[in-house]
């Protein structure tokens, strides 16, 4: 092997020595054995008390490979030595991004099993929402850049109003709609659970990491009294004026029959305000209203069309998944939203067209149907896509950190970036009625995104189309068939 070339990278995992020397067994289970005959040789040893992991990976075509060796550390260390260095940007890469996806997939299963209590220092307690399938629906009609509510709002509103206002009836939905639109901060805040404020400014987190079957034992017998214990763990300590603590929590766990393992429980204080002040104060902007949601489902959205109207909702799930620099990235996203007035940009759009399709294309729509409305929408959610980007590049330069912005995309939408890979469905993605453009772009964007941009509005525009092209043109893939 000494003939060939070798590179390594890191992958930072915030796993125990346990849990990564588990996380290699996970991977052997779920990628390696799951890819023979395009993996082969697998071989495991322990070297200075650290794991390590090697095996080699072909092509679709088995005549080109590549030597893997991870060394299970924190951080996470990949070494490559392919037989050709031209590989180190083809399949050393794509390796790279399995090793990742299966990383974040293994902490979404350890998450699944571990019990979680959200903490303000007020005395409300919240449980954990479970949300049906409507709550799933109204977050994302108010979340997704608003797009969707416009499009939701217009086609059912006309047919309603349209019984008693006759030909008025697309101006009075217009009308309701930019109400509803400039109140959308308040809307918003009744989503959420918590309002923080420079008294009430961070959230606390606190896990006990159990086994699978230890977690289903507990929810079975203890499941309808989280809200109660999570009660005692309060009044313990926030309520005198103490912080959250393990041994607080552990004792009280142990009253209810829950055997605690002190390694297996941890602590963590979140101070959103603080931080959403700071990036507030980079762009130039009053503190939004900070609104938390106590659900595990990992998300952050803006709304507001004017700054001093505008509220900000983020997910305790996003807190428990990102860093801070990651939360700071994500929140520096969000405010880019609010201080360029993309709401309202988006409703003016929606509403132009609305417009305009009613009162001067509608005699010329019964030739072209729903060819007509295909194309708009897509248009429509094209435009959207720019405002994305260029809430990305604001982001990454104001809060100088594109990379923590970058990671922290990965952590939340790790399993759609695994599905991207495959270059069939990267079109379908840029052309989908979503506002946001492929994750794989926007990742791989921040992570090579100058310092210093002049204009990040037109390089927005540009690289959006740039990324589109490439789509266009990209080659099949041909390593290890993973075009699935």
């Amino acid at each position: 092997m000494s003939s060939f070339e070798s590179r390594s990278q890191e992958i930072k995992t915030e796993l125990t020595q346990e849990q990564t020397k588990n996380f290699l067994n996970y991977l052997e289970k779920y990628y390696l054995l799951a890819r023979a005959p395009y993996v082969t040789s697998i071989r495991k040893a322990v070297i200075d008390g650290k794991p390590i992991f090697s095996f080699r990976e072909y092509d679709a075509d088995r005549k080109l490979w590549v030597e893997v060796t991870i060394v299970g550390d924190d951080p996470l260390t990949v070494i490559f030595t392919p037989c050709d260095p031209k590989l180190f940007q083809t399949i050393c890469r794509v390796v790279f991004n399995d090793v990742r996806f299966h990383l974040e997939a293994y902490k979404e299963e350890l998450r699944r099993t571990t019990l979680y209590f959200t903490f303000l220092r007020h005395p409300k307690i919240v449980p954990v929402r479970k949300q049906s399938i409507i709550a799933r629906m109204l977050g994302r009609i108010f979340t997704d850049s608003m797009i969707n509510f416009y499009m939701i709002f217009l086609f059912i509103g006309f047919f309603i109003l349209y019984i008693f206002l006759g030909p008025y009836t697309p101006i009075a939905l217009v009308a309701i709609q930019f109400i509803l639109v400039a109140s959308s901060d308040r809307i918003m805040m009744r989503l959420g659970d918590w309002i923080l404020t420079p008294e009430n400014p961070d959230v606390v987190l606190l896990s006990y990491q159990t086994s699978r079957e230890e977690y289903t034992q507990i929810v079975a017998k203890h499941g309808a009294r989280f809200k109660e214990m999570k009660e005692k763990i309060y009044q313990a300590t926030l309520a005198q004026g103490k912080e959250v603590d393990c041994e607080t929590a552990r004792y009280i766990f142990e009253q209810y029959g829950i055997k605690c393992v002190p390694e297996k429980m941890s602590v963590r204080d979140v101070n959103v305000y603080k931080t959403a002040a700071e990036v507030a104060r980079d762009f130039g902007l009053k503190v939004p209203k900070i609104s938390i949601v106590n659900t595990w489902a990992p998300n952050a959205a803006a709304t507001g069309i004017i700054s001093s109207r505008s509220t900000v909702l983020v997910t305790s799930g996003l807190l428990l998944r990102l860093g801070e620099e990651e939360i700071k990235g994500v929140l520096g996203h969000e405010l880019s939203h609010v201080r360029s007035h993309d709401p309202l940009i988006l409703f003016t759009l929606t509403s132009g067209e609305y417009l305009l399709r009613v009162y001067f294309l509608w005699q010329y729509l019964f030739f072209l149907g729903f060819l007509y409305l295909f194309i708009m929408f897509t248009i429509i959610f094209f435009i959207g896509k720019f405002l994305e980007t260029r809430a990305d590049t604001e982001s990454a330069l104001i809060t100088k950190n594109p990379i923590s912005l970058a990671s922290g995309l990965r952590k939340i939408g790790f399993r759609r970036l695994y599905y991207e890979q495959a270059p069939s469905v990267r079109l379908q993605e840029w052309l989908g009625w979503d506002p946001h453009p492929p994750l794989y772009f926007r990742i791989a964007r921040l992570e090579r995104l100058p310092g210093r941009i002049e204009h990040p509005w037109i390089q927005s525009i540009r690289d959006v189309f740039k990324g589109f092209r490439e789509a266009l043109h990209s080659p099949k893939a041909g390593f290890g068939k993973r075009d699935r």
